[in-house]
């Protein structure tokens, strides 16, 4: 049975995705397979699934109880860098791209593009519903 240091070494070998389960301290991990370049950000949405963003310019939907990709959401050009849950539980995805996009996590659909003229490379969600961006 491989270990969790040589699960998680595989994992960046491959570019899946491992989950850690911590339950008990009985370390466990589930690999994710299905995406094909390197993840480049992570977030849990409230539903608790999880978004990836990758290198291959989507943004999976994982159910981590069943390792399912449930869906990949398509749009940017370039590498997705960074995914934050907005305070109305819509999902936003930064890209080098030099694009903000707003997504509706229940359909997958986008809401909204931002375009920001560079990079995108940071994203906050203020509890006061503004938001702070980094760039370059």
């Amino acid at each position: 049975m491989p270990t969790l240091l040589e699960d998680a070494i595989r994992a960046l070998q491959e570019n899946t995705l491992v989950t850690l389960d911590f339950k008990e301290l009985g370390l466990t991990a589930k690999t994710l397979v299905g995406n094909t370049n390197a993840v480049s950000s992570l977030v849990v949405l409230p539903n608790g699934k999880l978004a990836s963003g990758s290198s291959n310019n989507t943004i999976t939907i994982w159910d981590v109880e069943t390792n399912q990709c449930l869906q990949s959401l398509t749009g940017h050009t370039d590498i997705v860098r960074l995914l934050v849950v907005l305070p109305d539980g819509q999902l936003a995805s930064g890209s080098d791209d030099a694009t903000i996009r707003i997504w509706n996590i229940a359909t997958g659909q986008c809401m909204q593009i931002l375009k920001h003229g560079m990079k995108v490379t940071s994203l906050v969600s203020l509890s006061n519903g503004r938001n702070c961006i980094g760039k370059w």
